[in-house]
């Protein structure tokens, strides 16, 4: 079975080398935070779990464990709103503007 990592981080040094060694010019990179907001805790699982690919590879009769085990890790990287439940993930794009010559 074919492992799949699709939570790879890379700088936007890291990208800038791989572009460039791959024969592409760089025009531009940009790499600001951004954040997204959902209305609850809930809402925010929801969401990742239908691209999480990991769910694929996990056995079934894990699949609950897994969540709540995913569920204690992922709330240490959102900041849920104590008030409103509101839960807001800050992510980190990278995006390149780049021509091959």
């Amino acid at each position: 079975m074919c492992k799949q990592n699709s939570h790879i981080n890379y700088s936007p040094d890291e990208v800038k080398t791989m572009f460039v060694e791959a024969g592409f010019r760089i025009i531009s990179i940009d790499s600001n935070s951004r954040k997204f907001t959902y209305p609850d805790l809930s809402s925010f699982l929801n969401a990742m779990n239908t691209v999480d690919s990991a769910l694929e590879i996990v056995p079934s009769h894990l699949h609950n464990k897994y969540l709540v085990d995913f569920k204690n890790k992922i709330c240490e990287k959102v900041e849920i709103c104590p008030t409103t439940g509101k839960t807001t993930l800050t992510y980190y794009p990278i995006i390149v503007h780049a021509i091959k010559d």
